[in-house]
């Protein structure tokens, strides 16, 4: 069950970095209206913050067959989904004022997507208050 687990971890964690990735790559096309949902438009915190949801989002579709079927999948995910774009808004926007070199934004979004992947991936029934924690 662990390995599996690291297995689930793993695989969505590089799709998540790698569709994180080619969201940076198309921003010449986050000025147009339906790409700019998804791509962040600027170095904002709002923006920056969507690097921890379409992504996830996208790898949980991508992925979701490999962990008991996309029904599943997204259940368990939910709380992780949810909480982590607003969790790295607040702390892209906390470090904002220090005016940090770019490293630590991707920094901070790294550890983002890797909390938010092993989050998703382990196995046993969803609970918000286990996120929390």
């Amino acid at each position: 069950m662990m390995k599996e687990n690291f297995h689930f971890f793993a695989v969505r964690f590089l799709t998540v970095l790698l569709l994180g990735l080619l969201a940076l790559a198309l921003h010449p096309w986050a000025g147009m209206p339906i790409p700019g949902i998804v791509l962040p438009r600027c170095s904002s915190p709002w923006e920056l913050s969507k690097l921890a949801y379409w992504p996830m989002l996208a790898a949980l579709l991508l992925t979701g067959h490999l962990s008991g079927g996309m029904k599943k999948t997204l259940t368990q995910a939910l709380p992780s989904l949810t909480l982590t774009a607003p969790l790295l808004f607040l702390a892209y926007w906390a470090i904002s004022r220090l005016e940090p070199s770019w490293g630590i934004y991707l920094l901070l979004w790294v550890l983002a997507a890797a909390a938010e992947s092993a989050l998703s991936s382990r196995g046993g029934k969803s609970s918000v208050w286990a996120v929390l924690a």
